[in-house]
């Protein structure tokens, strides 16, 4: 059977895969083994690239099973790596690859220069911008690596020179009962799934405060929702990202002094219990709503209180109000154009009646527009699945396993010129494998959603069986295209899964995101059956009244 896989694979696959992933200059012939080899990492007292080598040790040391061993050198400049073999002369070669970076252009913000070649002997060389750029270059290396048991592996690049397109490559991660996954997540999880989103160029994540549209807590937290809002800033800020608040306005009368008094003293008390915040996120309306004219005001008072905490932090605000008028409107412009000092941006999100390109074309120039997109839901929502076959919209519902690739990208790619970036709205992980692509296209919206599937599979899940992994999360979304009743595309998805099912290991049976994508293949399968054979009833009782006198 697994002989079988594998020729599948390179009869089918290869040519695609090479093209995807290896760049011109890259040998595709070689592979280079770093089992036993040797990290040397530059010495500085930035503990955010300590970091990041802690990911590198503990990710490889975790699939194979071996132990990675780091060595802090003075040849190296700062937030560069480089990895070479342990019987070889370091100190020759690390002085070498440091004459090296000297003549090459330093990399762009965030970016990094990650080098992998075999002579004169195999060799890697990773320098990044500064911290986060280094976590960057390091993510992209064990993106392309092969990690199992026994193996670490890399393909042969001469150079890969990369910087992300947009600043803001980020994800809402909600702790709160109405989230379908986080609410149960022990703080050992946020970081791990914190960790996977910032290897595929996430920059941000955006947290929620104790007090939102929803019950304070469920039986599944670990945690209060204060307790981990607070460990989720640590988390981000170890890692060197910026952490931004989603925080609703939950209650009326914000011109009235003890409304006024009672609000900020939460916000002093949520603001000040967070080690890091760089942006607050204060919507518009869903939840909310408050005309314009109030809520400016209002939220230079929380400015002032935020200040006091996080002195560089600025405050956005959407206009997503569920009941506007062109008044509101109008009001809502003249506030965001008029560069209060506080003010960092206006957010495109759900319920924003002003088009993309008309919000661009009504505020000044200079003024930013994060893109706020719902990735979570698949009707009823900013982006519905077009012409979703009822059978599917009514079993499936709105908050299912919804692996989109293809539209992602492409609702990306329209609305990424007018915008700085995007965090997406999320409610759990069955949007899991739109964030990465998200994250791909805000790094990089020339990024083929195959080759980021390619690498989600490779890196989160088994790298013996990323090709057969990717194709089955797209064959996932072909499942939705058209009538359901007469798609042969859902027949095949589902071997293409059971086959996976039987040839993978047991971890991998095990991974929720292979059971994710195993279960909807099955649903999908289940569904198209039973509207089949419902159908047929149907018709025979139609057939039956319609011969009837009365």
């Amino acid at each position: 059977m697994r002989h079988s896989l594998s020729q599948r694979r390179y009869s089918l696959y290869l040519p695609a895969l090479l093209f995807c992933l290896i760049p011109a200059s890259m040998n595709a012939g070689g592979q280079m083994d770093l089992t036993n080899a040797i990290v040397h990492a530059a010495r500085t007292r930035d503990r955010t690239f300590d970091k990041a080598l802690n990911v590198l040790v503990e990710e490889v040391s975790r699939r194979t099973g071996t132990p990675v061993k780091i060595q802090r050198t003075s040849f190296l400049p700062d937030y560069t790596l480089a990895i070479i073999n342990r019987n070889e002369d370091s100190r020759k070669r690390l002085t070498s690859m440091a004459e090296q970076i000297k003549n090459r252009p330093a990399p762009d913000r965030e970016g990094f220069h990650l080098q992998v070649s075999s002579l004169p002997t195999p060799a890697v060389l990773m320098q990044g911008k500064d911290s986060r750029g280094a976590l960057y270059g390091i993510g992209r290396l064990l993106r392309a690596a092969t990690l199992k048991k026994g193996v670490f592996t890399l393909p042969l690049f001469n150079a890969v020179n990369q910087a992300p397109c947009y600043p803001l490559r980020g994800h809402q991660l909600g702790y709160r009962p109405k989230t379908n996954a986080y609410d149960a997540w022990s703080v050992g999880q946020f970081e791990q799934y914190i960790r996977e989103l910032a290897l595929f160029g996430a920059n941000c994540i955006e947290i929620m405060p104790p007090a939102t549209d929803d019950d304070p807590s469920s039986s599944h937290m670990q945690l209060s929702t204060m307790g981990m809002m607070t460990e989720q800033s640590r988390i981000a800020a170890a890692y060197g990202l910026d952490v931004w608040i989603w925080y609703p306005n939950m209650t009326k009368d914000y011109d009235r002094p003890e409304v006024i008094e009672r609000e900020l003293a939460e916000r002093d008390q949520v603001f000040s219990r967070l080690v890091k915040l760089d942006a607050v996120f204060v919507p518009g309306g869903d939840p909310g709503e408050l005309h314009p004219d109030v809520v400016f005001p209002w939220l230079e008072k929380t400015a002032r209180v935020l200040h006091q905490y996080h002195p560089q932090a600025k405050i956005w605000i959407s206009p997503q109000a569920t009941r506007v008028n062109q008044e509101w409107l109008d009001a809502f412009y003249r506030h965001a154009n008029q560069r209060y000092p506080w003010f960092g941006g206006v957010v495109f999100g759900p319920w924003v009646k002003t088009k993309l390109n008309e919000m661009r074309a009504l505020l000044e120039p200079d003024i930013p527009i994060r893109h706020y997109p719902d990735i979570t839901h698949s009707l009823s929502c900013q982006y519905p699945v077009p012409f979703w076959d009822p059978a599917f919209a009514l079993t499936l519902g709105r908050e299912c396993y919804n692996p989109r690739p293809v539209a992602e990208k492409a609702i990306h790619n329209v609305q990424a010129p007018f915008c700085s970036g995007s965090i997406s709205y999320s409610e759990g992980i069955n949007d899991d494998i739109n964030k990465f692509i998200w994250s791909g296209q805000d790094w990089d919206p020339q990024t083929p959603v195959i080759a980021t599937l390619r690498e989600v599979a490779r890196l989160l899940i088994h790298p013996d069986f990323s090709e057969e992994i990717a194709q089955g999360l797209l064959a996932l979304e072909k499942n939705w295209q058209g009538p359901l009743i007469s798609n042969e595309q859902v027949g095949i998805t589902l071997q293409q899964w059971q086959y996976l099912e039987k040839c993978v290991p047991r971890q991998v049976r095990a991974n929720y995101r292979f059971q994710m994508a195993l279960l909807r293949a099955y649903y999908d399968a289940y569904i198209q059956k039973r509207l089949v054979y419902e159908t047929h009833l149907e018709n025979q009782a139609m057939e039956l009244l319609g011969a009837a006198d009365a």
